[in-house]
């Protein structure tokens, strides 16, 4: 749930974004006719998250569109972008973080648990220590880069 933190924060400056420039329309169209609803810009964030919340929306269109019958253009958009796009936003949010979860959860049941002493890394199977194999593979190397720079020092003094 904290991994969701981040996205619900986002979400949340995106509303007050939404918020804000609709209740500075709000209350520059309907604030002179409609003192309750869009008086200022508190009255009007106020009925917008009403709005928002669809309890007595149409009412509050109804009443806005007895006087600016072209209203409407105004309350639709708003509507989707804040009831349906942004909630969904957040609902959506939430479940992918509990789905995450879930999924997490689901993996670390699936591994099994470690049964016995742990291997120790400096032995092999053999019981032979691979630390000297592997210094005679660095000195075969090591020798090898040796003769290759011998032939490759000869090739330039000869030019």
């Amino acid at each position: 749930m904290m991994r969701s933190l981040p996205s619900l924060g986002w979400i949340a400056v995106l509303l007050c974004i939404l918020f804000y420039v609709f209740g500075i329309i709000g209350t520059a169209f309907f604030g002179a006719d409609h003192p309750k609803l869009f008086g200022n810009l508190g009255v009007s964030l106020y009925t917008l998250f009403e709005l928002m919340t669809l309890e007595g929306w149409n009412s509050t269109a109804r009443e806005v569109m007895e006087t600016h019958p072209h209203a409407y253009i105004f309350f639709i958009p708003y509507l989707l972008l804040a009831s349906y796009t942004l909630l969904n936003l957040v609902i959506g949010v939430i479940v992918s973080s509990m789905e995450g979860l879930h999924i997490v959860a689901a993996d670390s049941e699936i591994e099994p648990e470690p049964t016995g002493p742990p291997p120790n890394p400096l032995r092999n199977g053999g019981g032979r220590c691979p630390g000297r194999d592997l210094m005679a593979e660095i000195y075969r190397l090591h020798a090898k880069l040796d003769a290759l720079d011998d032939r490759l020092s000869e090739t330039t003094r000869q030019k």
